[in-house]
């Protein structure tokens, strides 16, 4: 084509990247350009292993699977396959951007070490990090996550690391905590988290009343749009209802001070909802 490369390299970031791989294949000499070249702009990108089953142990890390925008591509998690597609990569685009890019990680360093290599140079606007069951894995999220400063952070970490590496962590767009057992997160680990992060989702807390009440005030004089999350026992449930001046009698539009009950108990079997200045609180499955 007698265009000018300016706007060859503009064609080149509007076309998906199998397109570009087919017209690499097809013209040689669009083969320099098209290496050379942002792939543009995708909403979605993800690297995952294809045959991931949540809470199985020992699965093998079999295929993977790996996603920009709608182009997906599957390889044997082998690190001959993971360096092959490492040279493709390079071969087919010098950067990319997302909106979001979800990693699904496994406890694999082979793995680990592909997707550093993958993601280098890409652009992300929101970084999900999935699946992180160990302390090593970790500390590879925050290798990863100082790759990319600017990026909004996204985690779900299946264990509770050690107290100081928790509040380590740089700040969270979402942070989520659960499937540890025989441990729970304590009233002051989590009034640190929830200062830190914005969006919390946690397994297990034990909160007294009156750190549940403090808990609540802090959301309610927060600008932000958050949502928190809380997996609670039962016992410290109705303790909290009690505290709030919420009991079964309580009727919509009634409870205790600044609180305003809005699904009472006799409306729903196991939920009940209120509101405090602010903030909406959600009370669910609970017995």
């Amino acid at each position: 084509l007698a265009l000018p490369n300016v706007i060859l390299r503009d064609l080149l970031k509007k076309i998906e990247v199998k397109d570009r791989l087919r017209l690499r294949l097809s013209c040689r000499s669009f083969e320099k350009l098209v290496a050379e070249t942002n792939a543009g702009f995708f909403l979605v990108g993800t690297i995952t292993p294809a045959n991931y089953t949540p809470y199985i142990e020992d699965q093998s890390l079999g295929v993977i699977s790996i996603q920009f925008g709608s182009a997906e591509f599957k390889l044997d998690s082998t690190e001959d396959k993971f360096d092959q597609f490492v040279q493709f990569r390079e071969r087919i685009f010098t950067g990319i951007s997302f909106d979001v890019f979800v990693i699904t990680i496994r406890n694999s360093s082979i793995f680990l070490n592909f997707v550093r290599n993958i993601i280098h140079k890409f652009q992300i606007k929101e970084l999900h990090i999935a699946n992180l069951e160990t302390e090593a894995q970790l500390e590879w999220m925050l290798q990863v996550m100082a790759d990319f400063p600017t990026s909004k952070y996204h985690s779900t970490l299946s264990f509770l690391p050690e107290t100081a590496k928790l509040l380590a962590l740089p700040q969270m767009e979402y942070l989520e905590i659960s499937e540890f057992d025989f441990q729970h997160i304590p009233a002051e680990l989590f009034f640190n988290l929830l200062h830190l992060h914005t969006n919390l989702h946690l397994a297990d807390v034990v909160l007294t009343s009156d750190e549940w009440i403090r808990a609540i005030q802090i959301l309610s004089s927060d600008d932000r749009l958050r949502r928190v999350t809380l997996w609670v026992r039962g016992s410290n449930v109705v303790a909290n209802q009690a505290a709030c001046g919420i009991t079964e009698a309580t009727e919509g539009g009634h409870g205790g001070g600044e609180i305003e009950v809005v699904t009472p108990h006799s409306d729903s079997e196991d939920m009940v909802s209120f509101r405090y200045r602010k903030c909406k609180v959600f009370i669910d499955h609970f017995y």
